[in-house]
C-alpha cells in the first residue's frame, strides 16, 4: 500500500491514519486466532510423538510467538547472524534462553568462512566487539577464529549447539576445503541451486584423524557439552 502512488498523493494525517489501520489488521488483529490454531495444532503434536521440537521463529513473527513456544516447551532457534533484536547486528549468545538450538547458521547461509569474506566492515565489527579480538581483522578465517566463533556456542546457555559440518572442519587448516564458497548448501536467492553440496572427505576417512577428533572430543568435555 505505502508504495502506490494513490497513497503517496495523500496529507501526511491520512497516510498515518492509514498506517495505523494497515499494522493494526496486519499484525494484531488475528493474533488470538493465529494463537489459538497454533496450540491447538502443536497439542495434536505432543499427543502424537515425544520429539524435542524447534520452532524456525526468525524473521518477522508475532509478538505472541516467545510466550507459545515456551507455553509448549518448543526450543527456540537462535542464529548468531539473525539477531531477533532490531537494534542488534549480532544474537548475544550469553543471554539467550536454555530452551533453545543456537547455530553460526543454517543450510541457507554461507558457511563462516566465506561469511567471513562479505562484508570488511561487519567483519571487523565482529572481530572486535564479539569476539573481543583488538586490531584489524584478518581477509580470511583461520582455523584458531573459527574456533573461538564455534566455542561461544558451547559456553552459551543454550540447550543444544548444531555446527554445519563444514564449520567444525574449518578449525583444522589441513582437513578444511580450499574454496568456502563451494561449502553453501542451498543459495534461498538462486533459482538454479541444485543442493548439490558433499563433504569433500568421506566419514570413514574422518574416522581416522585423531587430531580433529580427539580436539573436538576435548572441547566437548571442557564445556560439558559430551
Amino acid at each position: 500500500m505505502q508504495n502506490t502512488f494513490s497513497f503517496n498523493a495523500l496529507d501526511e494525517h491520512t497516510k498515518n491514519k492509514l498506517n495505523a489501520l494497515y499494522n493494526e489488521y496486519f499484525f494484531s488483529r488475528h493474533n488470538e486466532l493465529w494463537k489459538r490454531n497454533g496450540n491447538e495444532i502443536l497439542s495434536a503434536l505432543h499427543k502424537t510423538t515425544n520429539l524435542l521440537y524447534c520452532g524456525e521463529d526468525l524473521g518477522w513473527a508475532p509478538a505472541f510467538v516467545p510466550a507459545v513456544l515456551k507455553e509448549n516447551g518448543i526450543l527456540s532457534l537462535e542464529v548468531q547472524r539473525m539477531p531477533k533484536k532490531s537494534d542488534a547486528l549480532f544474537t548475544d549468545l550469553s543471554i539467550v534462553p536454555y530452551v533453545s538450538v543456537a547455530t553460526p547458521g543454517t543450510h541457507d547461509m554461507p558457511v563462516l568462512r566465506e561469511w567471513w569474506k562479505h562484508d570488511e566492515n561487519t567483519t571487523q565489527l565482529f572481530y572486535n566487539e564479539i569476539l573481543k579480538i583488538p586490531g584489524k581483522a584478518p581477509a580470511e578465517a583461520s582455523g584458531e577464529i573459527i574456533k573461538i566463533i564455534l566455542e561461544q556456542f558451547l559456553r552459551s546457555p543454550a540447550m543444544w549447539c548444531i555446527f554445519q559440518w563444514q564449520d567444525l572442519v574449518a578449525i583444522n587448516e589441513d582437513l578444511r576445503s580450499n574454496d568456502p564458497a563451494n561449502e553453501r548448501i542451498n543459495d534461498p536467492a538462486n533459482a538454479g541451486n541444485q543442493w548439490n553440496y558433499r563433504m569433500h572427505i568421506s566419514l570413514e576417512n574422518m574416522l581416522d584423524q585423531n587430531t580433529f577428533n580427539d580436539e573436538w572430543k576435548k572441547m566437548m568435555e571442557k564445556y560439558r557439552r559430551n
